[in-house]
Parts: structure tokens; sequence; C-alpha cells
């Protein structure tokens, strides 16, 4: 069976709290969470969120494109925007970001399907992506007291406007 694995980058408040709804809501091959299109190569969180390297914490999803649609890991992440709190740091915008052309026309539609404007959630190609340390990396398995009321809150209100 051939693989389609492709890439698709999503930003917003906490990176950790992304993870951690893409991981317990959809099937995707991968996911990791780091830095995204940023001046230096190689950035450490503490540059990231001073805002030293201009890099936006970012999670990467990898999926594959003959078994999960992008237009549903957008879902995933439209239903989460009103829980990123991006604290007013640019590091932390939220954001949809392509490798693929396509992927950027399908996260456009559906944020127009649900009411968002046209630069209202940032859509752009990706330019760099460097994975975080190993310490930031599905993070609210070690640490679920830390994400647990926000991710069940999610993950419940979805269910509830699935039904």
């Amino acid at each position: 069976m051939l693989v389609m694995r492709k890439s698709i980058y999503f930003t917003g408040g906490d990176f950790r709290l992304l993870q951690a709804i893409f991981d317990e809501d959809i099937d995707v091959m991968d996911s990791r969470v780091g830095y995204l299109n940023g001046l230096t190569a190689f950035p450490k969180y503490e540059d990231v969120v001073s805002g030293n390297s201009q890099h936006m914490l970012a999670l990467k999803v990898d999926y594959d494109a003959e078994i999960v649609d992008v237009h549903e890991i957008i879902e995933v992440y439209v239903h989460a925007l009103p829980y990123l709190d991006d604290q007013h740091k640019p590091c932390m915008a939220k954001g949809i970001y392509y490798d693929d052309f396509l992927d950027g026309v399908e996260a456009l539609e559906v944020l127009v399907e649900h009411g968002y404007k046209e630069h209202e959630i940032n859509i752009a190609k990706t330019c760099n992506f460097f994975i975080a340390a190993l310490e930031h990396q599905h993070y609210y398995k070690s640490h679920p007291e830390e994400l647990s009321l926000n991710l069940d809150e999610i993950l419940k209100d979805k269910r509830k406007s699935n039904a």
C-alpha cells in the first residue's frame, strides 16, 4: 500500500495543548511540536517565547492523504480555535501553514465555511520548522494535570457539536 505522507502546521496558543487535541481527536500518522517560520536555525523554547527568534509555537501534523482528508484535520483545528489563548504574543498567533498549496486553499475554504474573515487566521506557506526538545513532545501525557481541564472541555464540546 502506497503512503501519501503530507504535513500541515497549526499555530495558536500553547502548542502542547494543540498536540493533545490532535492526538486525542483524529487518527494522524505523527504530530510534533516545534518552531515555525523564524529567522534563526535551531531555536530554543526560551528564544521563541521571548520573541527573539521570531518563530511561532507550532504543531506539525503528518497524515496519510489516502486515509485522512486534510479538510477533516483542519476542522479539528477550527473547533479548537475558541480555546486557544494567544496571550497577545506573536509567537502564539493563530494560523494554518502548509507545504502543499492546495492544503492552503482548503484551509481558507474551511475557515470561510465557519464564518472567519479572510485574514482573521493566518494562512501561509511553511518556510521552516524546527522540532522542539523532547520534553515538549506529547507533554500532556507526562503532565495531564496541566492540560486536562482544557482538553476535556474541548473534546466534550466537539462531541456535542457532532451529535
